[in-house]
């Protein structure tokens, strides 16, 4: 960890080490807004990036509305790293259809 003014830089040597490290953190930190304000926001990207931090953030005590959403968000990240798979799956489908029916032209077309 080297701080650079106000901020401080840490390495893990895993993906999830990192995101249970995040949800530490962001787990305070709503922990205290909730406290003090009775309401706090937080905002992620879609898609698969966040899953392992949402995840982790759902396992922290925090309120039981955001383990609602967190819960919910780590359903969707699943969804989607499912709908990737088939996505790769289907291109790699339509590679193999490519390679054949251009054999068969060039089959058809040396005839």
């Amino acid at each position: 960890m080297q701080p650079q003014g106000s901020v401080a830089w840490h390495r893990f040597a895993t993906l999830a080490d990192a995101s249970e490290a995040l949800a530490e953190a962001v787990a305070i930190r709503l922990r205290a807004l909730l406290a003090g304000q009775g309401r706090a926001s937080l905002a992620v990207p879609g898609g698969t990036t966040p899953a392992r931090f949402l995840a982790a953030l759902g396992t922290r005590e925090v309120s039981s509305n955001i383990a609602t959403v967190t819960q919910a968000a780590g359903e969707t990240g699943a969804s989607a790293t499912q709908v990737l798979g088939a996505a790769r799956e289907l291109g790699e489908q339509a590679d193999i259809m490519k390679s054949q029916v251009e054999t068969f032209l060039s089959g058809i077309r040396a005839a």
